[in-house]
């Protein structure tokens, strides 16, 4: 990776500052791409649970126009059983992690 792509990529980079982040134009924007959706893919995410709030993740689950339930799937490298499972669980069981050996896939393996 030369200096410039470091520099190109790094210039990409939001910060988001907790007490606004609800209200941030970048959450507003994926929230609304997120609720038209008709299948979610996260890749490198970290399940934190006030992004997956501030997503509103648990609200989704009938795309807007033709009202079928909206696919959530996640990789989940270095993430045990449990933690899957507690993800799950906060997601009000809307993002599953349903591939074998899914904790020791890279998002290389996952495609």
């Amino acid at each position: 990776m030369t200096l410039l792509t470091i520099k190109e990529s790094s210039e990409g980079i939001k910060i988001i500052h907790e007490e606004h982040a609800e209200d941030d134009p970048a959450f507003k924007q994926a929230r609304g791409l997120l609720g038209k959706a008709d299948k979610i893919i996260f890749l490198g995410f970290g399940y934190h649970d006030q992004n997956l709030k501030r997503l509103g993740i648990e609200n989704i689950s009938k795309n807007n126009s033709s009202h079928v339930l909206v696919s959530i799937i996640g990789s989940a490298y270095h993430l045990t059983n449990n933690q899957r499972n507690q993800i799950f669980r906060k997601s009000k069981e809307r993002i599953s992690f349903q591939f074998d050996n899914i904790e020791n896939q890279t998002i290389k393996d996952f495609f």
